[in-house]
């Protein structure tokens, strides 16, 4: 009882008998947008299955993620804030009942990419015990930092050029205001952003630290370093949705004009479905992309825009994903999952005309997060199928956060189901429906393989 863990002044004390498990949550959006205030994840559900839940913020856009790339403005400010909040949990939470040995950093969309990120870095290898990971985008690395963070000195002042120091531009974002620095645009060149497409490339993201950085956080590419076993060995849960892509286009006006758009800038120069981690040559991209689209059609993608979906929906999320896992269960405990549950809480999400398109799946981006968070529902309104899969997923998630297995033994409430161990061989994962099946080789990573293989130089940064 929480009586049990307070003094006679009510303050939180530091003996407990039982200190439970952390859940250290590490909020999305982009990188830029987002906070980890009670309002938008507030603790119940996880709290009633005796877990600590650790919420926190950290610098987003470019206070968290400019950099000149040396010390002057120092790089992934954000990851660093981040590192800080998980030192203070280690050193802490046991005065609020958390078990300083048993912290599980959980994240979602670029709040995932982060706990990626914590997983290379050797800042974070004393305070890392175990993880989960709901989304794992691809690294969102970006390669010409400095360049941009230039681009932004001289779009506030024009006289500012290349030719100005570090100094001189850290002297110029201190004058200016927070408003001008937060809506000042800056464009992303295709040949130099960190996504395929026209707009899928963020700017304020982290960095690879270079020489000139004393205190690196993020050391080498994410791929080699997960390739080596050059990363915090722990055991880690990991997955997706089944078409994560339908979330950034729900709501449009017209959102079949959105993706035509989108397949029209593909089909022209099929170049561009290659993401310039990748690093092919000119004409090994083109090769490439000309067998990546074949492997979602056999047309064009102007005239099936499922295809599109498809194919959007894997190289931002789920190859990443899955590829993730394959590396590392060559070396940790690695339990992956596909969430593909359509429910009628989910569609608070993702519903209308973004479902309508043949050959797509149904669960956009961050569906999970409505049957783990409490975020106000009444679950006895919705179907009896919301709140069993609602019941399913907190407790796979808080097994897994006490026991370091999702399944520690069969479970009514789960099918007695126990969920295997993934590996680079057959690819084994947990596909989350109405009912829980175990499945081999999801998507078509196996396609991507094949493809990347072929043309990729490496070391690569991401897949």
């Amino acid at each position: 009882m929480v009586q049990d863990r307070c003094d006679a002044l009510g303050k939180p004390a530091a003996n407990y008998t039982e200190l439970l498990p952390v859940l250290f949550w590490i909020h999305g959006g982009s990188y830029k947008n987002g906070d980890g205030s009670f309002s938008s994840y507030s603790p119940a559900y996880f709290i009633d299955y005796d877990i600590v839940v650790v919420t926190i913020n950290y610098r987003l856009g470019p206070f968290g993620f400019l950099t000149t790339e040396d010390d002057v403005i120092p790089s992934n400010l954000g990851l660093k804030d981040q590192n800080l909040a998980l030192i203070w949990a280690n050193e802490n939470i046991n005065f609020f009942g958390g078990d300083p040995e048993q912290i599980t950093i959980v994240g979602e969309s670029a709040g995932a990419s982060a706990v990626g990120h914590h997983l290379i870095s050797k800042k974070s290898s004393e305070l890392l015990y175990f993880r989960v990971v709901q989304v794992l985008l691809p690294g969102h690395i970006n390669l010409f930092a400095k360049y941009y963070a230039y681009q932004l000195g001289s779009a506030i002042n024009s006289n500012f050029t290349s030719d100005n120091t570090s100094e001189e531009l850290l002297q110029l974002l201190q004058q200016a205001s927070p408003a001008e620095i937060i809506n000042t645009t800056i464009v992303v060149i295709p040949e130099m952003g960190n996504g395929v497409g026209n707009t899928q490339s963020l700017i304020w993201t982290p960095v690879i630290d270079n020489d000139e950085v004393n205190d690196k956080f993020v050391d080498g590419p994410m791929e080699d370093n997960m390739e080596k076993g050059n990363f915090n060995q722990v055991p880690t849960l990991i997955g997706f949705n089944s078409e994560e892509i339908l979330l950034f286009y729900n709501g449009l006006e017209n959102v079949t004009a959105a993706f035509l758009s989108l397949a029209a800038y593909f089909d022209e120069d099929l170049s561009r479905l290659i993401n310039n981690n990748f690093n092919m040559t000119s004409l090994d991209k083109v090769e490439a992309g000309t067998e990546l689209r074949n492997a979602y059609t056999d047309g064009n993608f102007q005239h099936d825009l499922g295809a599109l979906i498809r194919f959007n929906s894997d190289q931002v999320f789920t190859t990443p994903g899955i590829r993730h896992a394959a590396l590392q269960s060559n070396f940790t405990d690695v339990y992956m999952y596909e969430f593909s549950y359509k429910g009628v809480l989910g569609e608070f999400l993702v519903s209308g005309d973004v479902l309508n398109f043949e050959g797509t799946d149904k669960v956009g981006h961050a569906e999970e997060l409505l049957y783990l968070w409490d975020f106000g529902f009444d679950m006895s309104l919705f179907p009896p199928s919301d709140t069993l899969t609602h019941k399913r997923l907190l407790l796979l998630w808080s097994n897994f956060i006490k026991y370091l297995n999702p399944t520690p033994e069969e479970d009514d409430l789960l099918d007695n189901v126990i969920w295997p161990k993934t590996s680079s061989d057959g690819l084994t994962y947990l596909n989350i429906n109405n009912t829980l099946e175990i499945k081999q080789n999801p998507k078509r990573y196996g396609k991507w393989k094949q493809i990347v293989d072929a043309y990729a130089i490496p070391p690569l940064l991401t897949y």
